[in-house]
């Protein structure tokens, strides 16, 4: 039987293009849900992580720096011992902006709105220098890593494990810490405190607050061991 080459041709195109539409449309489908999907995370994302208007933010209270020798003196050599707050190092689940929260010893909550004012571990490390620096106003008291590095400096060094609270329950604070001169320890120790919260997380950040000040009374009474 005789074979039209036009019509056959005709045909197989008919057939190729209408597969090639078919295929278009199916990766055109794909995409358009990918970047459905894609967005409607983006969305979700900064929902989760950025502070919305109505976030209230903390700090963490301490003590005022006591004054500070005349303009022109070498305080570093000539007033007393020089110490450097650092490096502490903090538990996983409280490196973060949002203040923590405990419900149970095995679950804790993140707040939507409750944020700190600033990195939850510079501002436990300066609350802590200036409550020492209140503590012991004739030693100098430095943040790590400092500027100045002396072969006579003493370093703190501290695992903060446990720093949160639970809402009408209590604060708390739990940390390994050793005061150390060029390697070696001069005297090291546990701290584990607790402190009632209150029922509002500005009353407990007050407790927070005042932890550190009990955790730098028991760091200036291990100096003297």
């Amino acid at each position: 039987m005789a074979c039209n080459s036009s019509d056959f041709f005709n045909s197989s195109g008919f057939r190729t293009n209408g597969s090639r539409q078919t295929v278009s449309g199916a990766v055109a489908s794909y995409w358009r849900g990918l970047i459905v999907v894609f967005v409607s995370w983006l969305l979700m994302s900064c929902s989760l992580t950025q502070p919305s208007a109505d976030s209230r933010y903390y700090l963490l209270s301490a003590q005022s720096l006591p004054p500070t020798s005349e303009p022109g003196s070498n305080q570093l050599t000539e007033s007393g011992q020089v110490y450097v707050i650092g490096p502490l190092n903090f538990a996983d689940y409280l490196q973060r902006s949002s203040v923590v929260t405990r419900v149970s010893d095995t679950e804790y909550n993140v707040a939507k709105l409750e944020q700190w004012g600033g990195k939850i571990e510079d501002e436990f490390q300066i609350a802590l220098l200036k409550n020492l620096s209140a503590l012991m106003p004739d030693s100098r008291f430095m943040r790590y890593p400092s500027l100045v590095s002396l072969p006579s400096s003493i370093s703190l060094r501290a695992d903060i494990m446990r720093f949160d609270s639970q809402l009408n329950g209590s604060a708390r604070l739990e940390a390994s810490w050793a005061w150390v001169r060029q390697n070696q320890v001069l005297s090291s120790g546990n701290f584990s405190r607790t402190l009632a919260a209150g029922s509002s997380t500005q009353s407990a950040v007050a407790a927070q607050s005042a932890l550190i000040q009990s955790f730098a009374e028991a760091l200036s009474a291990g100096l003297s061991q």
